[in-house]
This record gives C-alpha cells, sequence and structure tokens, in this order.
C-alpha cells in the first residue's frame, strides 16, 4: 500500500519527504556519535570516575610534580591518585585516541550524507 501511495506522490513531495528522511536519519547518527563520544571520555581509575576534560587534563598536568593529589571523580568521591604521571599519560592518551575516532567518525557519515 505504501508503494501506490508513493507512487501517487508529487515528485517535489517525494523528493522532500526522502530530503527530510535523511535529515532525521543524519541527526539521529550524528547523536549517537556523540553519546559514544561522552561514554568514551570516561576514566576509571582506582575506583574512580573521571571525565576526560582539556581541563581535568591541565589541571593534573600542573600538578605533577606534586607525586600525590586527591580529586573528587563524577559520584562525589574522594579519589587518591598515587601515580600522577601516569594518570595524566592515560588520560591524554584516551582523550586523544577518542577524539580522533570522533573525528573520524563524523567525517564518514558526513561524507555518507553528501552522496
Amino acid at each position: 500500500m505504501v508503494d501506490l501511495i508513493d507512487s501517487q506522490l508529487d515528485p517535489a513531495l517525494q523528493a522532500a519527504i526522502t530530503s527530510a528522511n535523511n535529515r532525521i536519519s543524519f541527526t539521529t547518527q550524528r547523536d549517537t556519535l556523540k553519546i559514544r563520544l561522552q561514554q568514551d571520555l570516561m576514566y576509571f581509575i582506582e575506583g574512580g570516575t573521571f571525565k576526560i576534560t582539556p581541563e581535568l587534563i591541565s589541571f593534573v598536568y600542573i600538578m605533577k610534580s606534586a607525586g600525590s593529589i586527591v580529586l573528587i571523580d563524577l559520584n562525589d568521591n574522594p579519589i587518591k591518585i598515587n601515580d600522577i604521571e601516569q594518570f595524566y599519560d592515560g588520560l591524554v592518551t584516551k582523550y586523544f585516541e577518542v577524539t580522533n575516532q570522533y573525528l573520524f567518525d563524523l567525517a564518514k557519515l558526513k561524507k555518507s550524507r553528501a552522496k
């Protein structure tokens, strides 16, 4: 029945419907990528959960000479970080891996939209 309705629609209306469906699909896929980005930017250490942000990376970099620090995680728990250097390296590595993957996936999605 859908084919009968589609075949009876004005070609301009069919094009508008197709375009709207494509935009909805693109937006949904982009939102899914954003959600995955936020999930992948979580970092777990010493029983704590931290969201990797440029601000956290900068703060940890500044504190590297302290030896150990206590940070409040996403659940408002105090977490003692004994090896700040290792923590910093882990944050930076994961941040760049995740953001580069997001860049790649988003470019691929935009390219598929252009077709």
